[in-house]
């Protein structure tokens, strides 16, 4: 019985250690823009776009498909030009790279 408990506990401490670690609090975010080099495009346009909740934005050989809360956002952003910075890493997927900012 005691092994057991001693298993669950550590358990729950892995669990919780995973969850902290996945914060995007604001020291987290401030530890990440100081070790990390920004992403910064500037004046691009939108393309069409093919979500009501999504623009996509075409640069050099790439692009970038940002994806909006709602609709009303969307129309805030089409057909203007913007300045999109962040910080990019890569996911599951090695062709595709992902920005948060």
């Amino acid at each position: 019985m005691k092994r057991i408990l001693i298993i669950v506990v550590l358990l729950f401490c892995y669990s919780q250690n995973h969850i902290a670690t996945a914060d995007v609090g604001v020291l987290n975010l401030r530890n990440y823009y100081g070790s990390y080099p920004i992403e910064d495009h500037q004046s691009i346009n939108p393309e069409n776009n093919h979500l009501s909740h999504q623009l996509v934005f075409s640069m050099d050989n790439s692009s970038i498909t940002a994806e909006f809360k709602n609709v009303d956002d969307v129309k805030k952003f089409k057909n203007h030009a913007v300045d999109v910075y962040g910080l990019s890493y890569s996911g599951y997927c090695l062709k595709n790279k992902y920005i948060y900012g």
